[in-house]
């Protein structure tokens, strides 16, 4: 079976500076793969690179393969690649949403890619289309706050309401960037819960910086420094029992 994820070779630099050092990863379909490191070990840069939002050019090298096909683009997209973009969920720690719409309407905006019948209307979705966004917002738990202006919610609403839009359009990849960098452990605790529901249905690579939701969310975790992948295994053994003393010496807080 194809992975859907495969990186091979990536190489990255930015003013000289290496981000990304030869960097390769294979994740199967239907898994769920936690990125972890200090800050500044290149987690945030490989998953723009599997979002296809770092083009290639002479900084970097390598391949980057999301569900079989080529994901970086040099110069103009193409139609493929960009079919392909449609079918990858990306969300980012702010929250990015218009306040002044409501929740039911944040919805239908990011849905504009996958729905035709839109003129530059949001008020032209027919039933069924509404009723589509509406069982999203269902899956995270806020349908009944539809009708609500955006700006009212919670942080942990919004943010549920951010990963409500993404899968409204129905990715088969699922890129989470800290998405509870910005929660109280009560609105976390719940953004994990759907996250971790979500496993079912997508395949998820997530990057935190919190080990413990690491160790709660992720089938397997992939331990960065400087830019290099260090170690990568399934998410209980490699915090029980790590193969490198760095990852050791990371889990146990002796640098980070």
């Amino acid at each position: 079976m194809t992975p859907a994820i495969h990186v091979d070779h990536l190489n990255k630099t930015f003013a000289k500076k290496s981000a990304l050092v030869d960097l390769e990863l294979t994740v199967a379909t239907g898994e769920m793969v936690a990125l972890i490191g200090a800050s500044g070990s290149g987690k945030s840069t490989l998953l723009r690179h599997l979002a296809g939002l770092a083009c290639c050019d002479k900084s970097n090298g390598g391949s980057v393969k999301v569900l079989g096909r080529e994901v970086q683009a040099s110069g103009r997209l193409n139609g493929k690649v960009r079919r392909l973009r449609a079918d990858i969920g990306y969300i980012f720690q702010q929250f990015n949403l218009v306040n002044r719409l409501s929740v039911l309407d944040n919805v239908l905006l990011g849905c504009l890619g996958r729905m035709p019948r839109w003129r530059g209307n949001l008020g032209l979705f027919n039933a069924e289309e509404k009723q589509f966004a509406m069982e999203s917002l269902a899956r995270v738990g806020l349908a009944d706050l539809a009708s609500q202006r955006a700006s009212t919610l919670s942080g942990g609403q919004q943010q549920r309401l951010v990963i409500a839009r993404t899968i409204a359009v129905e990715p088969e990849v699922l890129l989470l960037d800290e998405p509870c960098s910005a929660l109280d452990p009560i609105s976390t605790l719940k953004v994990e819960e759907l996250i971790y529901e979500l496993k079912s249905k997508f395949t998820i690579v997530i990057v935190t910086h919190n080990m413990q939701q690491a160790a709660r969310v992720s089938d397997y975790t992939a331990f960065m420094y400087m830019g290099k992948l260090v170690e990568f295994g399934d998410t209980d053994t490699l915090f029980t029992n790590p193969a490198k003393k760095q990852t050791e010496d990371y889990i146990t807080g002796r640098y980070g």
